[in-house]
């Protein structure tokens, strides 16, 4: 082999080592509406394993007060890292409107909008609290924008962060006002004239980058207070995502609350080497029953069409899929064998939202420990004064017998009542 095939094998092997240590997946995470209070957020998402992202990006309305006091930023850097590269805050009204813009850039060394570039895609952190009173900056954001889309060639995507509900009027998607806390149909994109809304003047330079090969996401935050996440793609096939917390932790009260549909994160898995990015809404409090140590033997969401009946299931805007247990229905929400996970665990828990379709009413729930098809124990609980609206219950039990293999649990929801109840987020888990 003479020296020069000697070297270039060398170089070969040496690139495809190289190669196979750089990272190709990558998971970001971004939520919005977090406040608790005027410099907290909530404590679940102060709670939430977050090591697991790469990076964190924020949609706005964090605080309710976030610039109010400069001690403020230092608690975000230490629960959201705010200071770190790649990690996103986008602005909204809470955020904002206080002042003190300079506290935050001098902290973090970022500006309230600007565009960015890593892993081979382009983000856009916009600030939708800028307004004709302010052109510089808002012909400054403006410019951004259009120096990325007519130049963006070699990002596999487009990422554009909003906070307000600025997409009335695009082709293919409802109007915000029907999924969002904000409906600015009249926001301003610069000072150039009146006619200059979002989707009058952006949107067009958005689908001509799509036209280029370059896939397009735009995320908002300005939601949570009743809908809890979009998943729109445009006519021109532009994506449109967004969500947000309820602002509080879940208060208890006798061991129930009033709740809506479960508080979501937005999980992005980003495959470089494909370049190819997914997403996934995750259920915020399940992932702090799981973190904490909970294992779940069921989770039932109801928006399984194969294996419920149509009949049965009821989408509701604001409360997701409810399944509709009629007068002297049930519903076996559990039946399986005793793993030997299980063995060890006899203090299980049921936790769902409930409502009453009518009046107010009652359900039981029935707790068996079965052998070879004999029913060794059975417990039944009722839950009493089901309301109008869905409020929480969390239902624990244990058996007294031993648990041991060739046993299994079965879980039975039944109506006692004069009308239908409803219910969905029905979970089983154990400790």
């Amino acid at each position: 082999m003479t020296h020069y095939r000697f070297i270039v094998l060398i170089a070969i092997i040496l690139h495809s080592t190289l190669s196979a240590q750089i990272r190709q997946e990558y998971k970001y995470l971004f939520s919005a509406h977090t406040y608790m209070g005027e410099n907290i957020i909530d404590s679940r998402l102060v709670e939430l394993d977050k090591s697991v992202y790469d990076n964190i990006w924020l949609g706005g309305d964090i605080c309710s007060e976030t610039l109010m006091n400069p001690s403020t930023v230092e608690y975000l850097q230490e629960h959201l890292k705010i200071q770190e590269p790649h990690n996103y805050f986008c602005f909204g009204n809470h955020d904002r409107r206080n002042g003190n813009l300079d506290t935050f850039i001098s902290f973090t060394g970022k500006n309230s909008y600007y565009a960015d570039n890593f892993n081979n895609i382009t983000c856009i952190v916009l600030d939708t609290n800028l307004a004709p009173d302010d052109c510089e900056n808002l012909n400054n954001q403006y410019n951004i924008i259009c120096n990325v889309t007519d130049t963006i060639q070699q990002s596999s995507h487009l990422i554009l962060l909003f906070h307000w509900g600025l997409w009335g009027g695009i082709p293919g998607l409802p109007s915000p006002a029907t999924y969002c806390h904000s409906n600015l149909i009249y926001w301003n994109s610069n000072c150039d004239s009146t006619n200059n809304n979002f989707a009058q003047i952006i949107y067009p330079k958005l689908v001509e980058v799509k036209n280029r090969g370059v896939e397009v996401i735009c995320i908002m935050g300005d939601m949570g207070a009743t809908y809890k996440k979009i998943d729109f793609r445009s006519d021109d096939d532009i994506i449109f995502l967004g969500c947000g917390l309820e602002n509080i932790k879940h208060r208890w009260e006798e061991d129930q609350w009033w709740t809506y549909e479960k508080d979501l994160i937005l999980e992005l898995d980003h495959n470089i080497d494909n370049g190819e990015i997914t997403w996934t809404y995750r259920d915020i409090d399940s992932l702090l029953f799981v973190q904490n140590g909970y294992t779940y033997l069921q989770k039932l969401t109801f928006d399984d069409f194969e294996n419920y009946p149509a009949d049965n299931i009821v989408f509701f805007q604001r409360e997701d899929y409810q399944y509709k247990l009629g007068l002297t229905d049930s519903l076996t929400v559990l039946d399986t064998a005793i793993s030997q996970e299980t063995l060890i665990n006899n203090d299980f828990t049921l936790t769902s939202v409930f409502k009453s379709e009518t009046t107010t009413n009652e359900i039981e729930v029935v707790f068996r420990l079965i052998e070879d098809d004999a029913i060794i124990e059975e417990q039944i609980s009722t839950i009493n004064s089901i309301p109008l609206n869905l409020k929480y219950y969390q239902l624990p039990f244990s058996f007294d017998s031993n648990l041991e293999n060739g046993h299994s649990i079965q879980v039975i929801v039944r109506n006692t009542s004069n009308s239908a109840v409803l219910m969905n987020n029905l979970t089983i888990m154990f400790e």
